[in-house]
């Protein structure tokens, strides 16, 4: 498995920390916070925007996959619970339902 750092570093933009970024490229700076106690929620956002608005090579994208759609363990190990942006977060659905 990649560690974040390394996948992030790999990526073109400028990450200055978990929860910020900019996008050059894109002409875009993006903030995050999620009140949530916890940090995987933020991260798997940060992801989806990763994906959103930056042109990724296939090896890029492959190395995001486990930001983007995390499995949860329990303390057996265990597979509980998986995270996934929304379908809006990765810009694959309009902001109004009809």
């Amino acid at each position: 498995m990649v560690e974040e750092t390394t996948a992030l570093q790999a990526l073109p933009l400028v990450v200055t920390d978990a929860w910020r970024a900019s996008f050059p490229d894109a002409g875009l700076g993006v903030a995050v916070k999620c009140d949530d106690g916890a940090t995987r929620a933020a991260e798997v956002i940060m992801a989806a925007l990763i994906a959103r608005f930056c042109a990724l090579s296939d090896g890029e994208r492959a190395s995001l996959e486990p930001f983007l759609r995390p499995t949860l363990h329990n303390w057996n190990g265990l597979a509980v619970a998986a995270l996934r942006p929304t379908e809006l977060v990765l810009g694959q659905a309009s902001a109004s339902k009809d």
